[in-house]
């Protein structure tokens, strides 16, 4: 029988589902996007209530974003900070 969590998973994180080791992985959330972009280009990654986004829109959206930042002089120097705000829904 499968235990149910929270457990504590990688730095501390509170995961809360199927007990399983399996299901944790040590990667960036940017490497598992890149994998779902180079997997399944036009797959849906998201939705709002207006349009459906592949994961190549996305990417292409994020990559945009990333490199007005560079242009304005925002990079990985602990000086450089930045900051993004976006509603939620459910």
């Amino acid at each position: 029988m499968a235990r149910r969590l929270p457990i504590r998973g990688p730095a501390g994180a509170i995961l809360r589902g199927k007990a399983d080791p399996r299901l944790l992985r040590d990667e960036l959330l940017c490497e598992i996007f890149a994998a779902a972009v180079a997997a399944a280009p036009s797959a849906m990654a998201m939705m709002t209530l207006e349009r459906r986004y592949s994961y190549r829109e996305v990417d292409l959206f994020a990559t945009a974003i990333a490199k007005g930042l560079v242009e304005r002089g925002v990079g990985p120097a602990m000086s450089s900070v930045s900051g993004w705000r976006a509603g939620r829904s459910c």
